[in-house]
């Protein structure tokens, strides 16, 4: 596998994708975007997260996007790890101003040597914008440069009604180099950039990918047989479209390959893991009470996706899931399925939610995905309206813990997985 495939996986599969980052057209765009500003009091927090090693110390961080109502406190939340009080206030508040965050990712844009933040954002307008947070030092981010793209139009939908929005790190070839490239956009349009100063973001770079898709939920940079590049697979609500970048022209994508409806026909959320730890990204996706596994795979340079449905389907009370998140929760190494449910009317008991595990996946012959002790184990013993989910060891304590929050931060709770009976999950209250 070539290096510069490996980096970027690595900054994907770190980042681990959670669900679904004024007058346009200047270089520097909007200005500000103090690290040092007060703490926002106006919340208002979007559905994407990422879980990222921000400052490098083998502990995850967390990243939240206030798209909050009023224009001056939108932003990016930064949490670094702590022994304690680790969601209670974020250590980096880092202003958009009127722009409203929509996804973000993480990648080394300025050659720093340490993890910068890029956001995708937009105005009132609909006008997309990149604003480039570089990572000073280390747990210091200052806002290094910001462009809109006075001619396309992003979505994003709101907090509450919320639509795809993508954005990947990729590589392109120019000329006879390979370059850091980066990929967004959302259900109607996507636009590749390759950008050699990434301190100085220019709208003249752009370049829109053409996918014969108008419902795109997310992309995913995957193995390409050109060397020091990637393809992209497109992941829409029928299948998935491989992209490959093999264009004369540098950064150019093109032969589409097709790949059928194998899933659920409106996914309600996409999260990217890599479950064979081959490097190669994989994804689940959740649509009411069935969550498919897809296996992405790369032989003798042909893409292929593997899509297994997880059996037993978790038992969603409203009849939908509300976030998905997948890491090792038990120290076992084989990978746990995490699904926040939300209950909701007309469900009984709708004061409780349910976080489910499905523990140890593995893969079984007859085209499904299945936990090692045969269930899906859900614990509803809590009270409250979560609809966030996110997972690690962020109290650096040699243990996992997944904390559940609402868009507005009133509600949040810290929970510690125990294994009891041999074999059984649940979730408890961390002390």
């Amino acid at each position: 596998m070539n290096r510069a495939l490996v980096t970027c996986l690595a900054l994907l599969l770190a980042g681990c994708l959670g669900d679904l980052v004024k007058p346009p057209g200047e270089d520097g765009g909007p200005g500000g975007g103090s690290a040092d500003a007060a703490v926002p009091t106006d919340i208002d927090i979007r559905l994407a997260t990422l879980v990222v090693d921000l400052d490098l110390d083998d502990f995850p961080d967390l990243v939240l996007l206030n798209d909050a109502p009023i224009a001056g406190e939108r932003g990016v939340r930064v949490y670094f790890d702590k022994e304690s009080g680790f969601l209670d206030q974020p250590d980096q508040v880092l202003s958009t101003e009127s722009l409203h965050p929509l996804v973000a990712t993480t990648g080394d844009f300025v050659g720093g040597g340490l993890l910068d933040l890029m956001v995708v954002a937009r105005d009132d307008d609909d006008v997309p914008y990149l604003v480039l947070f570089e990572q000073d030092s280390q747990r210091s981010f200052i806002r290094a440069a910001s462009t809109g793209f006075p001619d396309l139009s992003i979505g994003g939908g709101s907090v509450s009604m919320p639509e795809p929005v993508f954005a990947a790190r990729t590589y392109i070839r120019e000329s006879m180099a390979a370059v850091p490239g980066l990929v967004f956009g959302d259900l109607d349009m996507a636009v590749t950039l390759s950008i050699t100063d990434w301190s100085a973001v220019s709208a003249i770079d752009d370049r829109p990918l053409a996918t014969g898709s108008s419902t795109m939920n997310l992309a995913i940079p995957v193995p390409s047989a050109q060397p020091d590049r990637n393809d992209l697979l497109v992941l829409d609500k029928q299948g998935g479209i491989w992209l490959k970048n093999a264009g004369a022209t540098p950064g150019d994508f093109g032969d589409a390959v097709d790949f059928p409806q194998r899933w659920a026909a409106h996914p309600r959320t996409f999260f990217v893991f890599d479950v064979q730890g081959d490097e190669t990204p994989d994804f689940m996706t959740l649509d009411g009470s069935d969550l498919h596994v897809v296996q992405v795979t790369w032989v003798t340079d042909e893409l292929g996706l593997t899509v297994r449905l997880l059996d037993p389907s978790p038992a969603l009370p409203d009849g939908r899931g509300d976030a998905l998140f997948a890491t090792d929760i038990d120290g076992n190494a084989a990978m746990d399925l995490l699904i926040l449910d939300d209950v909701q009317p007309p469900a009984a008991d709708a004061s409780h939610f349910g976080l489910l595990a499905a523990a140890n996946v593995q893969t079984v012959d007859d085209g499904t995905i299945s936990p090692a002790n045969g269930r899906v184990d859900a614990d509803r013993r809590h009270l409250g309206d979560p609809t966030r989910l996110v997972a690690g060891d962020f109290d650096r304590d040699g243990d996992v813990e997944v904390w559940v929050f609402d868009e507005t931060l009133d509600f949040a709770m810290c929970l510690r997985p125990e294994t009891y009976e041999t074999d059984k999950i649940r979730f408890n209250e961390c002390p």
